[in-house]
């Protein structure tokens, strides 16, 4: 989200807000194994998407950024941001990733 009211905003008293929805389309990878997966269940996997949202989230009077939701993957498998990117440079369009992907959890 932007606040599109800080824009203007000279940094005195309250700012004001007036906050635009936008997609960053960022992706965090985590690789991890099926064993591990399942050892560590739903509620383990949410803890490890609830740490990665507490070191990358953002919230400031101009900006603020959340995980929004994960997905379990197989290792070959695209991400919707991977296919989409893959689809719209195979027409042509020069478009980048915007993927970090974080270290292994055996």
């Amino acid at each position: 989200m932007e606040n599109y009211g800080a824009h203007d905003w000279n940094g005195k008293g309250e700012c004001p807000q007036y906050w635009k929805m936008k997609g960053s389309g960022k992706e965090f990878v985590v690789p991890i194994s099926i064993d591990k997966v399942l050892e560590l269940g739903r509620a383990g996997i949410q803890a490890i998407v609830d740490n990665v949202g507490e070191r990358y989230n953002i919230a400031t009077n101009y900006s603020r950024e959340y995980v929004i939701g994960w997905t379990l993957l197989e290792d070959a498998e695209l991400t919707v941001e991977e296919k989409m990117c893959k689809e719209m440079n195979d027409d042509g369009y020069g478009v980048m990733l915007d993927q970090q992907i974080l270290k292994r959890i055996e």
